[in-house]
């Protein structure tokens, strides 16, 4: 299933649809046509994309409770396999990017590419406010999302 919903993700990353592209992760393509009444196509036009668009702003916050169970479980897949790996690749991330900060910082200007370090940093930044500031925050219960209830 995942190959062929694979270009319509990437449509969907390229369009600043991130939230609809979780949805259909999580609930299905079926499903999000079904509520969106939008066919998903690859190649939708600009008029059904934006469309699209205007539907994800209009459903942001029940989006957003999908992309956040989507993350969830696949914390929790994690943290139940039996690989290493999947259990310390957050920590592994976060530390070999702080590495690479700190020796780009060290090392001659001629030897490191200012966009190239830009891009390291920016990596950076949402590594560490993902690692910090986000999951403690969600984990802590110090963030309550107010999914359109008023």
């Amino acid at each position: 299933m995942l190959p062929l919903i694979a270009p319509l993700i990437a449509m969907f990353a390229k369009n600043g649809l991130d939230l609809v592209g979780e949805a259909v992760l999580k609930k299905g393509k079926q499903w999000v046509e079904d509520k969106a009444g939008i066919k998903l196509d690859p190649d939708m036009t600009n008029e059904q994309i934006m469309d699209l668009k205007k539907w994800q702003g209009d459903n942001q916050a029940d989006l957003e409770k999908i992309a956040q169970e989507n993350l969830t479980a696949r914390h929790q897949a994690d943290m139940s396999s039996d690989s290493w790996l999947s259990k310390n690749v957050r920590p592994l991330c976060l530390l070999l990017i702080t590495l690479a900060i700190v020796i780009g910082i060290y090392l001659p200007a001629e030897y490191v590419d200012s966009k190239n370090y830009q891009a390291l940093t920016d990596m950076g930044v949402w590594v560490y406010g993902y690692y910090f500031v986000g999951r403690s925050a969600f984990d802590k219960g110090n963030v309550k999302l107010n999914m359109g209830k008023k």
